[in-house]
């Protein structure tokens, strides 16, 4: 019953605020809702992107279910959410997000680019900002944040924050390979400390 509490929450709760968050390797927002709540908005990547990554947004709440299915309990509640742009997020944007929405190809109003230091131009590619569907929604996935009295530090700060799993996304420097990515070992003997 709780969990049902949570998941309405999320999915229809008063949007407050919504700014830029940063770091990591898609663009996403942070919201604060109605109810207190610190949630993470990843809106679904553009069907421009092509066939690549279009539906991760599926991913992230299919790994939240199979952790509890398998009660190891380590993903963050996370539910699906159409958010309307027009109404929902634009009157209680921050200054620094709404400088970020344009007008895409002069046809789609209320598309916004957010921060997001992988979206930007690399090379040949150019990353579309997230656009509105014909019905002013934007799909995605809505990450419920831990209350800071469950935090380990003082602030989590997204553009430092510690993942077992670091994974360099930089494209543009050729930079060394960090250790998760040259030991095969690296799994067992850092991240599977315990058994959960």
């Amino acid at each position: 019953k709780e969990l049902a509490g949570i998941f309405h929450c999320l999915r229809n709760g008063k949007i407050l605020k919504a700014s830029s968050a940063t770091g990591g390797t898609q663009r996403k927002l942070l919201l604060d809702l109605e109810g207190g709540q610190k949630v993470i908005f990843k809106p679904e990547r553009s069907q421009h992107y092509g066939s690549v990554g279009w539906d991760q947004h599926h991913g992230e709440i299919a790994s939240f279910h199979i952790s509890r299915l398998l009660d190891m309990r380590r993903a963050p509640i996370t539910v699906g959410r159409r958010i309307n742009i027009a109404n929902e997020l634009l009157p209680v944007a921050t200054p620094e997000l709404r400088d970020t929405f344009t007008t895409y190809k002069n046809k789609t109003e209320n598309c916004f680019y957010a921060t997001c230091e992988f979206c930007r131009s690399m090379g040949n590619i150019t990353f579309n900002p997230t656009c509105p569907n014909a019905d002013g929604t934007v799909e995605g996935v809505m990450i419920l944040m831990l209350p800071k009295q469950f935090h380990k530090g003082s602030v989590l700060n997204f553009s430092s924050f510690l993942t077992p799993f670091p994974i360099s996304m930089s494209f543009e420097k050729n930079e060394t390979l960090i250790e998760a990515m040259k030991s095969k070992d690296y799994c067992d003997a850092q991240v599977k400390t315990e058994i959960p």
